[in-house]
């Protein structure tokens, strides 16, 4: 079984490495131990006697080598060649390397290394700290010669100064692929014609870090960039540090939105107090710092692009745009210059001095005043209308005409040039100790309103110790190692109530090392399409943060550096391979509903590395991560909240809790109910009650008061009905009355447990509750006998007095004193404990689900509802396949399943095991059919109950070549609340106590003897009740294509299927026959055949002559591997004698077949070979012997004796052999067409051996050919020969008479049948057009009439124009009254008549005509009401 990781905290885990020497990545992970046992004088494998690595370092197109050289070659050096210097200055990587800006690479590479250098001026935070590194520049300021080892140690206190190395190797550790890598490099430096090193080096020109770093990152970009590009899905900041890079592309954004989402994450420029320096810059506070990296949130929100709100980043940089070609006042003090990377320390929207705010216009000087001071240059509009947009960056190109210096003061800059030609640059020793410095800013005020337009992608750097919950996943593991990984699982943390299943994350420790892991061993076979997926689960009540990084490294040609020429070519060969990228896609996944859309959350497409975000809401979720990657991958999942990693065995259990959201409910309502019930009789009763009211209501607050009280009403009636069912199911019924009572009197309602259909009368309340309960009543209170009344029809108000009556009763039951107080507060508590959330699943859980579903609409009132499908209800069974041996078919196990009735069942099943491959089917009994299935699972569905149940058959394969034994796990998976699945003949659920059916492997095997009928076999299959059987028939031949039937006694086809050389019918539930049902030792028959289609099993020689011995020497008899009766245990299901079967196999050779039948033990099933017809003949030829002994022996000497008269004899076996081949190719002649068809079906083995449809005869002898042409009469020779008589030529002139008479007799008939059929077609059509012509009439009919009645319409307009005309008419008419007005009148002016609505009702109303939509509303186009009126009676 797969296992599954988990998330855990990175200050617990140890990335440990396990490459190995097949391992694509030639860079192992760092180890401080392998460091400080390094040789460093060794090897000398280059021509000169020193080190040279034979690693290929590609170079970009973009700088071309003319040659490689060692150090000591290069022109200008004036002081010994070293690693590092230690100066009171930082080197300056501008003023050697102008000739290399053009090269993206170098832009890249030196804006990361001075960009780090201000950030690291007292320490810099490196991730991917481990037992195997330590970092010690914690506190002391970061510099890129840090990153280079040579002739020193490493460790913990160990200080780093690296020490020149004559034999010209080093070490660089860069970050890669999830953690620290070792890459060796040599001290080679590519230069060009004039000399001038390719690579970037300091100021002094003899340090040698800066080209041995750039050689060793450049082994790493170039395994991304393309012709085009230097860097792509690349950032040397990861590779100095370990940061995550989330990079953002803000090119669609407006100014606004960028300036927004920068001061979002930078920080931010404030004044200083009064009472402080006289200095107007300051940084933000310490706590602000800290709490940017403890990660608080911000609201802000940028529109048009999805923004990651926590934790925040530890740095931020920008991508500028190519500036070159701009003039300087573009963007003043930046342009013009190169693309590169642009480090952001602060942001400002304020001025830098409080006396430069300009003090606002008044309200006067707004409107024309402005326009008039800007004409006159009294006023500037940039001071009030532009907004003030500043960043302090630190840009290594600025004006792209200096290098950029961390100095002490100005005058060190002006006293450059001297300190160059005297010599007199200070330089210490790498021993000597480093004297403390003090660094002036580098950093400087960039207008961001000018530089927003060359802003093209934000980098945002988080550090993975910031985060919570961390979680690696990478293929580059052993397997063989993995094995060797166990797990040790914590202690889980649980709540005080049960339902809470918040547990730490399991620990993988390794054997030998004790020490923790957090990988998890990918197969190489992602991309297989029978690969599962991995899948994301996290459950929490708060907003989910996940930071995603996805790291691939495409495979590499191991190439050496061989001479200048081939250098090149490598170098391009290498970015060719760079175009197939790798993919990461992270999906919304459901266990039960298909999407009908993408649900895709991220997808990433690298060829390096890249990252994103993904935020989630609060609740539960499952997401689906797919992963292709031809090479080494590496992915890094990060959070703040726990999360599950793994495949479907190890989450699907994981979500067969409640909710993190409906826990929490749960706890509150079942902590509120507890109190309410304790406080029975208390002061605090009410205000407990209230609150248990609350505790299960939603929070309506978007909703009217009025839905909402009609909505808080509904819950509390389900709630409490659903209460009382529960409770109902639960205590015995004669407890159930008092418990029942006990709520009455807690909620103080009678109604409680009464059918919400019914409205029953308040005195049948008090008769139930007189019968009911076994408390005794106070004969002064009982007033059941005082009601004589029929309350049937009591009215409402005596109802009510009744209920006051009766509440009033069980108030005085809250008196502690009252003599049923203690023995109601008994039966409360014993509700109590059904809510008690510590011990088992609290009660509250099912009747909160219960309530929510009995109403669609509370799922948006109840946000919990949405994690309903993610709790899963899994009822298990599972057993062990023993002695599983290879390239076997194996029946894993077969039940029958059904629902309860009146229940259906919507749900799926999953198998799980270590076969190579496998299948589960699910059969429908009742109608055959198979249900819908998903690659190797049954697909979610909808189970109704019947009468025969649902088949489940489950079988696979196994590759392995050793036997072992196997476990297998099914999983019915429903979500919670739902039926379950049962067992047919127990009727009970399916669990682990469930019995397996004992199933027994019947085998039939035979040799295929090819025939007229094409049949292979036919069996008979005996059954004595219904019964389920499995088929599997396999034959020698792998091109055969075969036919399989199943008929009854009445040859009626059950079931036909067709296929290749294996078929397989999982399931066929055969009945016993109606008839037979009733009778003693009733049996029914069906049969079984199989057939050879299209002539597709063609046969070798070698396999003709067997099949011709088995016939000769009556070797028919069918080879049968039948399993024992013994009675085999549940993990023995499927044993049976597989050393019989081997011995089968052994000695059957092809062609032959195999069929294996999978029965229920003591089912008295039984199959036999249909051998009916060679029974028949071989009797018949016993009755031809016992009739004449003598008769085969006869036979025999008959044939011998014509053999020898007519065989013809040959001179020598060689020319007998020429004579036969020559007669077999005349034969095989006729049959070339159709053996060239199936040669080209056949494998390359296999069509090496010459395959005959029917026996190659090749004998000893020859028989000569049967002349028959002598025996042969031609019809044209005879009537030359003869001439007919006069009584011949009569008959053929009579017989020629009758074909003609024949002929037109026909032909009449013929025509008489066109005639009848002629005028059939035109009666249909006179019909037809009758038909069409009275539509038409009547039609013209109707709109005659309608025409008048649009008349009279027009005439009562005429008429009926005033209310005055309309109430006078009504009041004067006594009988009814039809009008026929217009709808707008009448509305406006009859109906609103109070007269006439006092003297009259509209009792039918009808309209005709068209209506036409405008946009005012609705016309009525040629309307007309036709109204009838009444009049009321008085």
């Amino acid at each position: 079984m797969d296992t599954s990781v988990k998330s855990k905290k990175l200050t617990d885990t140890d990335f440990k490495d396990n490459f190995n020497e097949n391992s694509i990545i030639p860079w192992t992970e760092w180890k401080d131990t392998e460091l400080n046992n390094e040789k460093w004088s060794i090897p000398q494998n280059g021509e000169d006697g020193l080190f040279l690595d034979t690693e290929l370092t590609p170079m970009p197109l973009s700088l071309e080598p003319y040659e490689w050289i060692r150090p000591h070659f290069l022109k200008d050096l004036t002081e010994p060649l070293t690693v590092y210097t230690i100066t009171k200055e930082y080197p300056d990587l501008i003023k050697r390397n102008k000739h290399l800006l053009h090269s993206e690479f170098i832009r890249w590479f030196i804006s990361s290394l001075i960009n780090l250098q201000y950030c690291g001026q007292n320490g810099l935070e490196v991730s991917g700290e481990s037992n195997n590194f330590i970092w010690n520049g914690r506190k002391e300021k970061w510099q890129g010669w840090m990153h280079v080892y040579s002739n020193n140690k490493a460790g913990h206190g160990v200080s780093h100064r690296p020490i020149f190395n004559p034999n010209g190797k080093y070490i660089v550790r860069l970050y890669f692929l999830g953690c620290w890598r070792r890459i060796v490099v040599d001290d080679f430096i590519p230069v060009d014609k004039d000399g001038n090193p390719l690579l970037p080096t300091t100021g002094n020109g003899f340090e040698l870090w800066p080209l041995l770093l750039a050689k060793a990152l450049l082994k790493i970009a170039s395994l991304t960039w393309s012709h085009r590009r230097e860097i792509v899905d690349f950032n040397p900041v990861s590779c100095f540090t370990g940061w995550i890079c989330l990079s953002l592309n803000v090119v669609h954004l407006s100014p606004r939105d960028k300036w927004e989402f920068l001061v979002k994450y930078a920080e931010h420029f404030e004044w200083k107090q009064e009472g402080t320096n006289s200095e107007n810059v300051t940084l933000v506070e310490e706590d602000e710092k800290k709490s940017r990296k403890k990660g608080k949130r911000n609201q802000r929100g940028v529109k048009g692009l999805q923004l990651p709100d926590k934790p925040r980043p530890i740095t931020l940089f920008l991508d500028l745009e190519d500036m070159k070609e701009v003039t300087p006042e573009t963007v003043p003090g930046l342009s013009p210059c190169w693309s590169h990377l642009v480090h952001v320390v602060q942001s400002r929207d304020l001025p830098l001095d409080p006396k430069d705010i300009k003090e606002p216009l008044p309200k006067w000087k707004e409107y024309r005043w402005i326009n008039w001071a800007i004409d006159r240059g009294l006023l500037d509009p940039v001071e009030y209308f532009v907004p003030i947009r500043y960043l302090k960056i630190v840009s290594s190109l600025r004006e792209c005409k200096e290098g950029v210096f961390l100095r002490k003061n100005l005058n060190s800059f002006i006293n450059e040039f001297l300190e160059e030609t005297t010599k007199n640059q200070e330089v210490l020793s790498p021993e000597k100790k480093e004297k403390e410095e003090t660094i002036d800013e580098i950093s400087f005020w960039c207008d961001f309103n000018k530089m927003a337009s060359y802003v093209n992608v934000v980098h945002l750097f988080y550090k993975p110790e910031y985060f919570g919950y961390t979680l690696r996943m990478s293929d580059s593991f052993l397997l063989d190692d993995q094995k060797n990984i166990i797990l040790l699982p914590k202690k889980q943390k649980k709540d005080s109530r049960k339902g809470s299943r918040k547990s730490v994350p399991s620990d993988m420790v390794h054997d030998d090392s004790v020490e923790f892991m957090d990988t998890y061993a990918w197969p190489r076979t992602m991309k297989s399409s029978r690969n599962e997926p991995l899948y994301f689960f996290c459950d929490s009540v708060e907003e989910k943060f996940l930071l995603i990084n996805f790291s691939t490294m495409e495979e590499r040609l191991p190439l050496n550096i061989v001479s200048k020429g081939e250098e090149a070519s490598d170098s391009v060969l290498i970015r060719s391979l760079s175009e197939d990228r790798s993919y990461l896609v992270v999906e919304r996944h459901s266990w039960f509903f298909r999407p009908t859309e993408s649900r895709a959350l991220i997808s990433i497409s690298t060829s390096g590395t890249k990252s994103s975000v993904l935020e989630l809401e609060p609740g539960r979720h499952l997401l689906r991560i797919y992963c292709r990657s031809e090479s080494r991958c590496f992915i890094s999942i990060l959070s703040d909240t726990i999360f599950y990693v793994g495949d479907r065995l190890t989450i699907q259990p994981l979500m067969s809790t409640e909710s993190a959201r409906t826990d929490v409910l749960v706890k509150h309502i079942s902590n509120s109910l507890a109190k309410a019930f304790f406080s029975f009789g208390s002061k605090d009763y009410s205000l407990n009650l209230k609150a248990f009211y609350h505790s299960y209501m939603p929070d309506l607050t978007n909703v009217s008061k009025k839905k909402d009280r009609a909505t808080f009403k509904q819950i509390h009636d389900y709630f409490i009905e659903e209460l009382f069912n529960s409770i109902k199911k639960i205590f015995p019924s004669e407890q159930l009355r008092e418990i029942l009572f006990s709520l009455k009197v807690f909620f103080l309602n009678p109604r409680i447990g009464l059918e919400h259909s019914k409205t029953p009368s308040i005195l049948r309340v008090f008769q139930e509750n007189g019968k009911s309960t076994s408390i005794e009543n106070d004969s002064n209170e009982s007033i059941c006998e005082m009601i004589w009344i029929n309350y049937d029809q009591a009215a409402t108000i005596i109802q009510a007095f009744f209920k006051a009556v009766m509440v009033k009763q069980y108030k005085r039951r809250h008196n502690s004193n009252h003599k049923d107080h203690s023995k109601i507060l008994t039966n409360l508590l014993m509700i109590v404990e059904l809510f008690d959330h510590s011990k088992s699943e609290s009660l509250a859980s099912i009747l909160l689900r219960n309530v929510i579903q009995r109403n669609k609409n509370f799922n948006e009132a109840y946000p919990c509802s949405k994690d309903f499908q993610y709790v899963l209800q899994i009822q298990e069974c599972k057993g062990t396949l023993l002695n599983v041996k290879p390239d076997q078919w194996i029946p894993i196990t077969r039940l029958i399943v059904n629902a309860q009735e009146n229940e259906t069942i919507f749900g799926t099943i999953q198998l799980f095991t270590n076969l190579t491959s496998y299948n589960l089917r699910l059969y429908n009994n009742e109608t055959g059919r198979e249900m819908w299935r998903v690659i190797n699972n049954v697909a979610p569905s909808n189970y109704r109950h019947t009468t025969v149940g649902y088949t489940l058959f489950a079988y696979g394969y196994d590759n392995n070549q050793r036997s072992e034994d196997t476990e297998w796990i099914l999983y019915f998976i429903t979500m919670k609340g739902q039926p379950m699945f049962y067992q047919l003949a127990d009727k009970e659920p399916i669990s682990l106590n469930t019995k397996i059916p004992v199933l027994i492997i019947e085998e039939t095997s035979n040799i295929y003897i090819p025939n007229s009928t094409n049949l292979i076999s036919k069996w008979i299959v005996n059954i004595v009740r219904d019964s389920l059987l499995s088929f599997k028939l396999t034959t020698s031949f792998k091109l055969v294509q075969m036919k399989l039937r199943i008929i009854d006694q009445k040859d009626n086809v059950l079931l036909e299927i067709e296929g290749g050389f294996v078929l397989c019918v999982p399931v066929v539930y055969l009945k016993l026959e109606k008839e037979n049902v009733n009778m003693e030792n009733s049996r029914t028959t069906y049969y079984i055949e199989v057939f050879v289609l299209h002539d597709s099993w063609p046969l070798a020689e070698t396999e003709w002559s067997l099949v011709l011995e088995a016939k000769t020497k009556n070797r028919n008899d069918l080879i049968r591997t039948k399993s024992s009766n013994i009675k085999i245990q549940k993990s023995d299901i499927i044993r049976t004698k597989r050393n019989s079967k081997q011995v089968v196999d052994q000695r059957l050779d092809s062609p032959f077949w195999k069929f294996q039948t999978v029965i229920d033990a003591n089912s008295g099933v039984e199959i036999i070979q249909d051998r009916r017809r060679e029974q028949e003949i071989l009797s018949l030829k016993e009755s031809w012997w016992k009739d004449d002994p003598e008769r085969l022996q006869r036979g025999k000497e008959l044939r011998e004796a014509f053999l020898d008269t007519y065989s013809i004899r040959s001179i020598s076996s060689m020319n007998l052999e020429e004579e036969i081949s020559i007669e077999m190719n005349k034969r095989m002649g006729r049959r070339k067409i159709r053996e060239s068809e199936i040669h080209k079906r056949l494998t390359l083995t296999e069509s090496i051996v010459t395959k005959f449809l029917k026996y190659p005869r090749s004998r000893s002898f020859e028989l000569p050919v049967l002349d028959l042409s002598k025996f042969q009469k031609i019809e044209e020779e005879m009537e030359i020969s003869r001439i007919r008589s006069s009584s011949e030529r009569k008959i053929l002139t009579e017989q020629r008479y009758a074909d003609v008479s024949d002929f037109f007799l026909t032909y009449d008939n013929f025509l008489q049948r066109l005639d009848d059929w002629s005028y059939e077609q035109l009666r249909k059509y006179k019909k037809l057009w009758n038909d069409l012509e009275e539509n038409i009439s009547q039609r013209k009919a109707q709109l005659e009439k309608v025409y008048e009645t649009r008349q009279a319409y027009i005439s009562s307009i005429k008429l009926l124009d005033t209310p005055k005309k309309w109430t006078s008419l009504l009041s004067n008419k006594t009988e009814d009254i039809f009008f026929i007005c217009d709808p707008v009148k009448l509305i406006t002016t009859v109906l609103r008549s109070s007269r006439v609505i006092q003297l009259y009702t509209c009792s039918r109303l009808i309209s005709f005509g068209e209506k036409k939509k405008t946009r005012k509303g609705i016309t009525m186009m040629g309307p007309f009401f036709v109204i009838k009126c009444q009049r009321k009676g008085r």
